[in-house]
């Protein structure tokens, strides 16, 4: 039998099925994480640290400017993936 995501876990019956299935799933997983990443997390993270670069002090950006920008909250996860990701030189 092929083992597909489309696989029902529970129906395998062979530990050599089930961590095919399992690795398939892991891969699948992390490359719509690296695609949230990489669609979401870095551009809001980039538009984090330029606000925040155009705001006097540097550190914080007022909340009235973020709501100019169609930002409820400010995301510190998105602009620290931002400033790794400049930092490690990753590239998309």
């Amino acid at each position: 039998m092929a083992v597909t995501l489309k696989s029902d876990f529970a129906s395998l019956n062979t530990l050599e099925d089930k961590g095919n299935w399992l690795g398939k799933k892991f891969r699948s997983i992390v490359n719509s994480d690296r695609k949230a990443i990489t669609e979401f997390d870095l551009p809001l993270g980039q538009l984090l640290m330029a606000l925040r670069a155009e705001s006097g002090d540097g550190k914080q950006i007022s909340r009235s400017r973020l709501r100019d920008c169609g930002i409820a909250t400010s995301t510190a996860v998105a602009a620290v993936r931002a400033r790794s990701w400049h930092v490690t030189g990753i590239t998309q």
